[in-house]
């Protein structure tokens, strides 16, 4: 039970990493695109 719980969580955690990650590279993307215009 509390396994259960736990890896749930970690899932839950690694899904909000990759979230970050996606919008911290979008974030670059748009940055360097106001950059070069």
């Amino acid at each position: 039970m509390l396994y259960n719980a736990t890896s749930k969580l970690l899932v839950k955690s690694r899904d909000l990493h990759k979230i970050q990650l996606y919008c911290n590279v979008n974030a670059n993307v748009i940055f360097m695109f106001f950059n070069l215009s």
